[in-house]
């Protein structure tokens, strides 16, 4: 059966709820640059492959110490470094190997047909355009629209964007667009696409929770509201404990009394760490140790965000960081508290303790449940999601806590 079959397989019975802003067009195999292997990607636009190799080039050429460390100190999965190879990706000290556009992304649909992914699971990379009326199409990579249609240069509008998304399309942004902190707009974006790879049931849940909501009031989905806030952290900063509950327990030594909890507060374990002299130095010491194999990261900002956390810049790191990402609960930010403590043993064992009972509390669920959870109209007050994100005192002030939707 080829690609194209495939892809209206996958697409077809949910396209006719978007024909009205959407077409699709499909490519034929061609093969990118001399010597390269066939893939499956008709190479209309060279300047735009040009462009999005340069994107990826120069953030590894600018960034290669952290992401050789990165890869190194084991924040990457070895799932996720296998992903990367077997898209063409090389990783070794000091040399990092690109594969050319055209060769990710037909990797990219080979790997999602190797790896079993079913149609409800899979978002596919597209590119947009819009009409001078400001219709839009959606296009297959590298493929050149036709005469009087132009690449849409900013993000797309979120009641388009979480369109997109419920119907198996991942709209990535014009090459060149800089992120925070001097990444760029494609690797964030490729954080995406592995991401979808590496946890397909996590991508079958968000789209699940997409079609589910579909019918709700228009601008419930704006970025401002609390579901619009709700979907942008399952999107973009979810983390989630790499390994079993009971695993866990175990790599934080925690006592049973304490991890037995109906639910784990911060506070809880705050008070536990300072129980017993020294018991809290000896944990802090520990995890400076352990956290970068603890945790998943599913999000793209959150996967930016750990490359930035081996900047030898502190100031970038810093502006990274992001104030929201901080204020509400999220993995990332108390990460960043914690590591960026350089005061009085009480002051780390504050942040120790937020990180601890988020981590414990994670463990009770999983990403599916989370994103399901996250992306309802309103949270239910019993969900794991509010407990975690509303109930165990990580979220750090009043506004962060209406923002999400808590109140």
């Amino acid at each position: 059966m080829s690609l194209e079959s495939k892809f209206r397989i996958a697409f077809g019975k949910f396209l006719p709820t978007v024909l009205t802003i959407v077409t699709v067009l499909l490519t034929s195999p061609h093969s990118f640059g001399a010597g390269t292997e066939k893939c499956s990607y008709l190479l209309e636009d060279v300047a735009y492959a040009e462009a999005f190799a340069k994107d990826i080039r120069g953030l590894i050429n600018t960034n290669q110490a952290r992401l050789d460390t990165l890869v190194e100190v084991g924040v990457w999965s070895p799932k996720r470094r296998e992903i990367y190879g077997k898209l063409g990706f090389t990783f070794k000290a000091g040399e990092i190997q690109v594969p050319d556009p055209a060769v990710f992304f037909s990797n990219f649909e080979k790997l999602v047909i190797e790896l079993g992914i079913p149609a409800e699971s899979q978002l596919l990379p597209v590119r947009i355009y819009r009409d001078e009326k400001q219709k839009m199409k959606v296009l297959k990579i590298f493929r050149k629209a036709p005469a009087g249609w132009k690449p849409e240069p900013n993000a797309v509008a979120h009641s388009e964007y979480e369109r997109l998304l419920r119907n198996g399309f991942f709209p990535l942004f014009e090459p060149g667009r800089g992120a925070l902190g001097g990444l760029t707009f494609t690797w964030h974006d490729l954080s995406h696409l592995v991401g979808w790879l590496e946890h397909p049931a996590y991508a079958k849940s968000f789209r699940n929770s997409m079609i589910r909501i579909e019918n709700l009031p228009k601008g419930s989905f704006e970025w401002a509201t609390p579901l619009g806030r709700r979907l942008n952290f399952v999107l973009e900063w979810m983390a989630f404990p790499r390994v079993t509950r009971d695993k866990l327990v175990e790599l934080l030594a925690v006592s049973p009394e304490l991890a037995g909890k109906k639910q784990i507060r911060a506070a809880d374990v705050e008070r536990w760490l300072n129980e017993t002299p020294g018991r809290a130095e000896i944990h802090y010491e520990k995890f400076m140790k352990t956290w970068p194999t603890l945790m998943d990261y599913f999000g793209g900002a959150i996967d930016d965000g750990m490359i930035f956390r081996f900047n030898h810049d502190p100031a970038a790191t810093l502006r990274y960081g992001a104030t929201f990402d901080r204020s509400i609960g999220s993995y990332s930010g108390m990460l960043e508290n914690l590591l960026e403590t350089t005061n009085a043993l009480s002051d780390r064992t504050h942040h120790l303790a937020a990180v601890y009972s988020h981590l414990l509390e994670l463990s009770k669920t999983s990403p599916e449940q989370i994103v399901q959870e996250a992306i309802q109209e309103k949270i239910d007050p019993n969900s794991s999601f509010f407990k975690i994100f509303c109930g165990t005192g990580n979220v750090t002030t009043v506004a962060a806590l209406a923002i999400m939707g808590c109140t």
